[in-house]
């Protein structure tokens, strides 16, 4: 998350991490709504020992991964309809109980404007065009990967303009519109793979 102002971008940590908790809290209040069950890989506050801490590294790695298949999803996201992006079938080592039927992984990033900023917008572009430019802009990336195989099923892209760190309601918009597509299965059931983008 960065920090725009007159002088340039600069990144912020701990909004960075609100802005994370805002979004794990999002996505799930979607998919839950749509009747999906969902439970965190590794829980809030995980109890010590050596398992937690395999795990914990296998979803690091895993992370890095999805971070690099990313990349070309979102320069080309058509062949994620075609079965083509995977992330192999090392997901077992994450799924280990077989319970889940898919894995979420989501990407937010926002830019919010300092009050000068926002002033410079407003007067550079006039009240219709400078409000636009001077909002503070949610981007969200969600994906669902097959938790038995590591087939990407879905990938999703969408917007918000809007204060997300204080407002609720635009991390949920953006929640709703990248997950707009996806079809919540019934337990042991897999979708079929596709592709959202939602401007």
């Amino acid at each position: 998350m960065i920090r725009a102002g007159i002088r340039g971008g600069s990144p912020v940590v701990e909004e960075s991490q609100s802005l994370a908790t805002f979004m794990r809290a999002a996505t799930a209040q979607v998919l839950i709504a749509r009747g999906c069950s969902v439970k965190a890989l590794i829980p809030t506050a995980p109890a010590p020992g050596a398992e937690n801490k395999e795990r914990q590294y296998a979803l690091a790695d895993f992370q890095k991964s999805f971070d690099s298949l990313l990349v070309k999803m979102k320069k080309n996201p058509d062949p994620v309809a075609k079965g083509r992006f995977s992330l192999g079938d090392e997901v077992l080592n994450l799924n280990d109980d077989g319970a889940a039927d898919g894995l979420l992984f989501a990407r937010a990033a926002g830019v919010t404007k300092t009050g000068a900023e926002k002033a410079f917008d407003l007067a550079l572009g006039g009240w219709l065009f400078g409000s636009m430019a001077a909002a503070d802009r949610l981007t969200l990336y969600v994906a669902i990967v097959d938790a038995r195989t590591g087939l990407v099923l879905y990938y999703g892209k969408a917007f918000a303009d809007g204060l997300f760190l204080s407002d609720g309601d635009v991390s949920l918009h953006a929640a709703r519109d990248s997950l707009e597509e996806f079809p919540c299965a019934p337990a042991g059931a897999v979708p079929a793979a596709r592709k959202q983008e939602k401007r």
